[in-house]
């Protein structure tokens, strides 16, 4: 499904400043800092009246750039400046690092320091900083995350580092407080690419070893636009004001307050209200259904959702259950059912043209890993097929006995919706049961 970040339309103007101005942000629809200027945007006022953005939706866990929620993943680096950034255009421009060089034989890159990236604190951002952090990031033990290894997994000593054996990768090597040197296992063209992702972010090393395990459930120490002045460990709720000492261009937003709302209808009451400028989560099926799609500004992406499968347990650990159950979901009905009458069909992106006015805010489908406007794009057809499923299903172990019931563990409502309709259509096709319960029902466990 292709979504959209759903902003307030009286926030345009605040929204068109902050994206030209400040926001450096690792999704290329915002426009990052150093390639911009503070100008006003062409129709749109010059500064809308209030330079405070108030954003609702899940809270915070902790200040580490490598957490993903729907507010940080988007605004950590704003916080913590990665080594580089990537335009629009894809070409690659300074971060805290100025320049960088590549051997002969693509296994070698250098990153200069930019002389006038300093910390929030004022000292200067090191070398030593970027080793730190990313060899904090893939020890598992430490981070605490057992996803974001991938962002380095070329560096020479990575699978050492995240297998626990080693706390450094020979592959990082700081020659100076100005210079480091990134030896990789293999050429790997998105390496550099990689450095300019929000996983990438660099904290301070003296910031995390200082603070201890604890040292990022507080306001920590920022290379960004913006700063956290204050940070409820409790509630999630999270303000990010200007970083004074800066050395881009000054944003024009001045503060950035994230209010922790889970729920959806408190939250779709505090958007009618008017009480916030962005929600994050606002573009499901309810939302629309509410707000219709005049509430939204365009910003296309691909995005996947997705069931994670426990495969080491009954009836999933079964290869044909598994194929079974996949070729008894017809995700094109699953789609329809859940966003109705606001998806359109992908075949509209190839009118002449282009979209219709009346269409651009709408969600298509997804049939492939890519924009459909993407060169590359192919369009591929669900594997739904009743009779294939009942095939796989009479090849697995279940064949002449009753399938143990499958458990759907939830945590939103469009999750839920799919989810129930998945529900019906198994047993419709296979006989097979299954129980849904939204993840604020059930235990960790």
């Amino acid at each position: 499904m292709f979504s959209r970040l759903t902003n307030r339309r009286e926030l345009m103007a605040t929204v068109a400043g902050f994206a030209a101005a400040a926001a450096i942000n690792p999704f290329p629809d915002i426009v990052p800092a150093m390639a911009q200027d503070a100008s006003p945007t062409p129709n749109l006022p010059e500064k809308a009246d209030s330079q405070v953005l108030r954003w609702i939706g899940p809270g915070t866990t902790r200040l580490a750039q490598f957490v993903y929620d729907s507010f940080w993943a988007r605004m950590s680096q704003n916080v913590y400046m990665t080594p580089f950034v990537q335009q629009k255009d894809g070409s690659i421009t300074p971060g805290i690092c100025s320049d960088y060089t590549v051997s002969d034989d693509l296994l070698t890159y250098t990153f200069t320091m930019n002389p006038d990236s300093v910390w929030s604190d004022g000292t200067k951002v090191t070398s030593h900083d970027i080793k730190y952090s990313w060899e904090w990031m893939a020890n598992i033990t430490v981070s605490e995350n057992i996803y974001n290894y991938y962002q380095t997994q070329s560096v020479v000593g990575n699978p050492d580092v995240v297998a626990g054996t080693a706390t450094e990768m020979s592959g990082l090597v700081a020659l100076d407080d100005n210079t480091l040197q990134i030896t990789l296992s293999e050429p790997y063209t998105p390496f550099i690419y990689y450095c300019t992702h929000c996983l990438m972010g660099v904290h301070q090393k003296a910031n995390i070893e200082q603070g201890g395990p604890d040292w990022d459930k507080s306001p920590t120490v920022a290379s960004g636009p913006f700063k956290v002045e204050r940070f409820d460990i409790n509630t999630g709720g999270l303000v990010l004001v200007q970083n004074e000492h800066w050395w881009g261009t000054k944003p024009q937003i001045e503060r950035i307050e994230l209010n922790p709302i889970s729920d959806g209808g408190t939250a779709s009451l505090a958007w009618t209200n008017d009480e916030c400028e962005v929600w994050a989560s606002g573009g499901t099926s309810d939302f629309y259904r509410q707000f219709g799609v005049s509430e939204v500004i365009t910003r296309p992406g691909p995005t996947a959702a997705f069931f994670r499968l426990n495969t080491s347990v009954a009836p999933l650990d079964d290869e044909h259950l598994r194929r079974a159950l996949q070729r008894a979901s017809d995700i094109n009905t699953v789609t329809s059912v859940v966003w109705g009458d606001y998806v359109a069909p992908v075949s509209l992106f190839f009118e002449p043209g282009g979209l219709p006015a009346d269409k651009k805010n709408y969600l298509f489908p997804a049939t492939g890993i890519s924009f459909p406007t993407d060169p590359a794009y192919k369009e591929r057809q669900p594997l739904f097929d009743i009779d294939a499923a009942k095939a796989e299903l009479a090849q697995s172990k279940y064949a002449n006995g009753e399938v143990p019931s499958v458990l759907f563990v939830v945590a939103s409502g469009d999750y839920v919706k799919a989810a129930t309709v998945l529900q019906q259509m198994w047993q419709d096709a296979l006989g097979v049961k299954s129980e849904v319960v939204p993840a604020d029902q059930a235990t960790a466990e």
